[in-house]
């Protein structure tokens, strides 16, 4: 408990590190500028690319916007939090807090849970700025729990296979490909559904979708989706807490 009582001031640290940093104070505005060019953009793309296949593509309009805010925002969130994990190994503050009162379990705890509410929070905000605000508060909510786990996942593995930032930056984007799933099986389903659950991006859009195709397995995928997030979430955390303690 008296570790716990450290975080609001672990919170006060990260803000001042994230505006004095040009590319974090970029990443704080990022998903909301993408909210607003995915409700003012997105609609002109999809019209543009339906009438040159002579498809109507704007029926898909609400279940693609929502997949780029879900997969887009725990992506960014997630990088923010490991970037500023990255710079506080660089800087050498991850040693310095071995002989203080901070228990390396309270530091991980709070890099697990800054991510997740701040993912929650900015997710459930994008929504609202790409103007899904109709399809309904629960609808988001569910959603955006889904993909919170995201982001401190992100963070954990850039703090786990990264040594810099450079390094963490490469591999967070070579992540971009498992972004392909969610948006094949929208089309391609049910063949590759369970194959493709396997890679965590895949759930909060499958909640999402199932909302919209009526689907009643919706909170099957919710808890199946959340639990898995967070078991791999817990395994890096393990991971990463014990190789700091050797």
């Amino acid at each position: 408990m008296e570790g716990l009582k450290k975080i609001p001031v672990l919170w006060e640290i990260d803000i001042h590190n994230i505006w004095r940093d040009d590319l974090l104070s970029w990443m704080v505005a990022m998903p909301l500028g993408l909210a607003l060019l995915l409700r003012w953009g997105f609609p002109y793309i999809l019209k543009a690319i339906g009438e040159y296949f002579n498809q109507e593509l704007m029926v898909h309009h609400p279940v693609l916007t929502g997949f780029f805010i879900l997969l887009i925002v725990p992506m960014v969130s997630g990088m923010l939090a490991g970037f500023l994990l990255l710079d506080q190994r660089d800087e050498g503050t991850l040693m310095v807090l071995k002989v203080t009162p901070l228990p390396v379990s309270t530091l991980l705890i709070y890099s697990m849970l800054m991510p997740f509410f701040s993912c929650l929070f900015v997710t459930i905000i994008s929504f609202y700025l790409a103007g899904l605000g109709g399809i309904g508060a629960g609808v988001i909510l569910l959603s955006a729990f889904t993909a919170a786990p995201l982001a401190p996942l992100t963070a954990m593995t850039m703090i786990s296979f990264a040594e810099n930032k450079v390094q963490g930056f490469a591999l967070v984007k070579g992540t971009i490909v498992f972004w392909i799933p969610p948006l094949f099986t929208y089309f391609l389903r049910p063949a590759w559904e369970h194959v493709f659950g396997l890679i965590p991006l895949y759930w909060p859009c499958r909640v999402y979708q199932a909302f919209f195709e009526n689907d009643p397995r919706v909170w099957n995928f919710f808890v199946v989706g959340f639990a898995y997030n967070l078991v791999l979430l817990f395994l890096l955390f393990y991971r990463d807490k014990n190789s700091k303690e050797e």
